[in-house]
């Protein structure tokens, strides 16, 4: 199929079709509906350094949490917030719009700065929620950029 083709598919549905080279997800085309809610996604690491004899010398940690809480009118909220044991705290809360584009998600800031978007790798129905992995296009949608991918979660509706 065409990319003009697809386009004009996606257009006449309101759906996007998920790529399934990439996903074993359960879903494989994906409406607005399906991505109404809040959704969820964070993570956080820490490290701790040792010298030789295995005595304390310092760490270092960090962690962020992010959410969208995505509405059928296209309008979204978000909120970030992230901790740094260097650097300190950071919050962020934006409004916008969202749509779905050729298997992604765009996220467009009512603020003016620049749209987001994010290849939808997989959708999956749990039975306490939904589970939807993304990857940002500012990456390739390659196997080898999976490791930039973000698990968003939403509890059961």
């Amino acid at each position: 199929m065409r990319l003009e083709q697809l386009k004009w598919l996606i257009g006449a549905l309101g759906a996007i079709l998920v790529p399934t080279a990439f996903t074993s997800a359960t879903k494989t085309k994906i409406f607005a509906a399906d991505l109404i809610g809040l959704w969820m996604h964070g993570a956080g690491s820490a490290l701790t350094w040792v010298n030789s004899s295995g005595g304390y010398v310092g760490s270092q940690s960090v962690a962020y949490s992010e959410s969208w809480d995505l509405r059928a009118d296209m309008t979204y909220d978000s909120q970030f917030g992230g901790v740094s044991s260097i650097t300190g705290h950071a919050q962020q809360q934006k409004t916008g719009t969202w749509s779905l584009s050729e298997s992604k998600i765009i996220i467009s800031p009512g603020d003016g700065s620049r749209a987001e978007g994010y290849w939808i790798l997989s959708f999956e129905n749990k039975p306490n929620g939904s589970v939807l992995t993304l990857l940002p296009d500012r990456f390739e949608l390659d196997e080898g950029n999976f490791i930039y991918k973000q698990v968003w979660t939403r509890a059961k509706k």
